[in-house]
């Protein structure tokens, strides 16, 4: 087993969730899902159960809204058996909905 937590940076936009991936090191194939529609929670945990002992795997989540990937972690490299691996995920900043009335780009005189 190889698990951890995520951290979360940024803005979580409503109704994200993650997939995470895992492809074997050395293995020139796509990076195959073994966890989808995980909703996004900073320190929330994770885990790959099917990991081989003494493989070593290339792990990558991404964020998705809809049909959208509007974040991916870096790739984290990990041998199994594997614990406290922490996943960081770098959301894009979103402006904050102003109370009605002001205007953002009012400037006193």
């Amino acid at each position: 087993t190889i698990s951890g937590t995520f951290d979360i940076n940024g803005v979580i936009p409503d109704n994200a969730t993650i997939t995470l991936s895992q492809k074997q090191v050395g293995d020139g194939a796509v990076g195959q899902v073994f966890a989808s529609g995980i909703p996004v929670s900073d320190g929330d945990s994770w885990s790959y159960k099917e990991a081989v002992s003494g493989k070593s795997y290339i792990i990558k989540a991404e964020v998705v809204v809809g049909s959208d990937v509007i974040a991916t972690s870096n790739p984290l490299g990990v041998t199994a058996p594997a614990g406290e691996e922490v996943i960081t995920i770098n959301l894009p900043a979103e402006a904050k909905n102003l109370p009605c009335g002001l205007n953002p780009s009012f400037q006193k005189a």
